[in-house]
């Protein structure tokens, strides 16, 4: 099944727990073709997927559900987000506003110069410098996303295990620890060409804007910029010189109405308005800081699971060897046990390896 069809599932039924448990009525609720629903029911996904989310614990990788409530509002809105994602980094970072930097993997100097110096200018701004991960322009956006206020974002066409490209093996080190690296694909998934195209839906997505920095005419970055006018987002385009063939795709998107850019002053006079106003939903809508409270779903779930659960109720958070020491469990009962309330929507997994109760 595709996303919008996992997406219409959990829509009707509240989680993908209850679709799942509900499989029987998929049919009769004109929600999937019968021959889908069979296929279903022969549950040979169940194996592939509990191996899945096993690789992923093994590897600490955070996991970030489209049923969360800390899903990004932003990816949300476009017509197929992704159902999940892996995480490794500042898993806050999805809620800070992001602009994407994207072009060529062979580009000039003066693209290279360009693109970190824009980056730079944002970070500082506190804007979330999101990107590819790839070579050229990509790598130069991270870079200079790095070290400042708003950081930066890689979102991959791979899994989270696999660094590619292998040059940016010095990158991926940064951003792990002051960055954020996102992906829809699993552990263990190489590089493809079918998964760069889905990879930038999510770059478009989560982004204000889209700035080209230096692409040419048949470029996949022209992919970004297309995914970013569909979702009513902003797209900028840096001039380049008019007889650079690395430069005819931002000279095309100038043409058809793309905002000149010279600087990140640019960008942030552009998305003023859209900055303003998610300043004042921040500050209308603070965070609640109060510990969680009792719900009634609680008494629904296993003993073991309620346990851990009305453990974490009295508390904003906990880390898990905390959970471990206070239930007196051996480890991988606790993590047997959070993965299962994760799946059911009961808690959802912070930074650090650290619990927090959903509900």
């Amino acid at each position: 099944m595709g996303t919008k069809t996992c997406k219409k599932l959990i829509q009707a039924y509240g989680s993908a727990h209850k679709a799942v448990g509900n499989a029987g009525r998929w049919t009769r609720d004109h929600l999937v073709r019968p021959s889908v629903a069979d296929i279903f029911s022969q549950e040979k996904w169940s194996e592939p997927a509990r191996a899945e989310l096993d690789s992923v614990r093994r590897r600490q990788y955070q996991v970030l559900l489209y049923t969360d409530p800390d899903y990004p509002d932003s990816l949300r809105q476009i017509p197929d987000p992704p159902l999940y994602m892996y995480l490794t980094g500042d898993r806050s970072l999805v809620h800070s506003p992001c602009v994407a930097l994207v072009g060529s993997r062979k580009c000039s100097s003066y693209g290279q110069s360009m693109a970190k110096t824009i980056a730079a200018g944002l970070s500082q701004a506190g804007i979330s410098v999101v990107s590819g991960f790839a070579l050229g322009i990509d790598r130069l956006a991270h870079l200079g996303g790095l070290g400042h206020q708003g950081r930066t974002i890689a979102v991959l066409g791979t899994g989270l295990d696999v660094i590619y490209p292998p040059q940016n093996k010095d990158l991926w080190s940064q951003m792990t620890e002051q960055g954020l690296i996102l992906t829809e694909f699993a552990p263990g998934n190489e590089p493809d060409a079918h998964h760069f195209p889905r990879r930038n839906r999510i770059i478009s997505g989560l982004s204000m804007g889209v700035v080209v920095v230096e692409a040419a005419q048949k470029s996949g970055s022209l992919i970004t910029a297309r995914l970013a006018l569909e979702y009513n987002r902003e797209v900028f385009a840096v001039p380049g010189q008019a007889n650079m063939p690395s430069f005819a795709g931002c000279l095309d998107l100038l043409k058809q109405g793309a905002v000149l850019t010279r600087s990140a002053q640019d960008v942030l006079e552009e998305l003023a308005f859209q900055l303003q106003s998610s300043q004042e939903n921040k500050a209308s809508n603070p965070p609640d800081t109060s510990k969680p409270k009792e719900h009634p779903a609680l008494d629904d779930l296993a003993s073991d699971e309620q346990a851990l659960a009305r453990l974490l109720s009295r508390e904003t958070q906990m880390h898990i060897d905390a959970l471990t020491q206070q239930l007196g469990w051996e480890s991988n009962k606790v993590s047997q046990t959070l993965l299962m309330l994760e799946l059911k929507g009961v808690i959802r997994q912070q930074n650090g390896m650290y619990y927090a109760l959903a509900l």
